[in-house]
């Protein structure tokens, strides 16, 4: 029998994976949770003050949900965020330790670039979050406060 050449051995394994059709996008949400999963250092910018907080994110076992945990001093808040598949919606609520809180949701489906707009409280709030970089993102915010433009940015970095 004769000895069979490297390439033809290699076209053999290579050609059935070349026509093979190529894989589903992931789901949104389950882009967004590999790439935030874990402790992150932020600090926020507003009027010439700096805030720093720690977030720390994770899906909440079994559901559609991640978590976010933020932790500045002794104050915490949460934040929850889901892809709902079937309307290709971001849906985020947003938890203050004073028992307020915001609902927002979001079209695109690019999970590295999510722009939200409130409709809980009102429809004041617009949150712009955007990857930079596999260990960096931001949160921009434009709200309305009591009355007048607010506008500021977070920085993370993953730890």
């Amino acid at each position: 029998m004769p000895a069979r050449h490297p390439v033809s051995m290699l076209a053999v394994l290579i050609l059935p994976m070349l026509s093979a059709t190529p894989p589903r996008a992931t789901d949104p949400l389950d882009r967004l949770v590999a790439s935030t999963s874990g402790t992150w250092n932020c600090s926020s910018v507003s009027n010439g003050k700096t805030t720093t907080y720690v977030t720390t994110w994770s899906r909440v076992t079994g559901t559609r949900w991640l978590r976010g945990v933020n932790r500045s001093g002794t104050s915490q808040s949460i934040d929850m965020e889901t892809y709902d598949t079937k309307q290709n919606l971001w849906r985020v609520v947003d938890m203050e330790p004073d028992g307020s809180m915001s609902v927002l949701t979001g079209t695109a489906s690019d999970p590295d670039h999510i722009t939200t707009q409130s409709h809980y409280p009102d429809s004041t709030q617009t949150v712009h979050y955007d990857r930079l970089a596999p260990n960096r993102y931001t949160l921009t915010f434009d709200f309305i406060l009591a009355g007048k433009p607010a506008h500021w940015v977070d920085d993370c970095t993953r730890r």
